[in-house]
């Protein structure tokens, strides 16, 4: 399982096709701290297929506490239905930059 990073001069892109659950963070989080450069912005697209769970949420409550602590920030790209729901049943929709534009 392997996710899509690319590093630019000062953002990261991260492209996550596949479920973002409790069986796949901890290979995504070695992923992301390997070849993400956390000293910048990032932007993480979800696809529409993308399962989301609790551990998901927490993996890029992470992220985006390590961007911040650097003056960076994350924005959350998805249509799909269930991670925006996911995001306002925890009260995370204002304290994550969501967006439903591809990069």
């Amino acid at each position: 399982m392997t996710i899509k990073i690319d590093n630019f001069e000062d953002h990261c892109t991260i492209k996550i096709d596949q479920d973002l659950t409790i069986y796949e963070v901890d290979e995504y989080r070695k992923q992301l701290l390997e070849k993400c450069d956390l000293n910048h912005s990032a932007t993480v697209e979800l696809s529409d297929e993308v399962e989301l769970d609790t551990a998901g949420i927490q993996l890029l409550i992470s992220l985006q506490k390590q961007l911040q602590a650097t003056g960076g920030d994350l924005t959350v790209c998805t249509t799909s239905v269930q991670a925006i729901n996911l995001f306002a049943v925890f009260n995370l929709s204002s304290q994550f930059k969501l967006t439903d534009r591809a990069f």
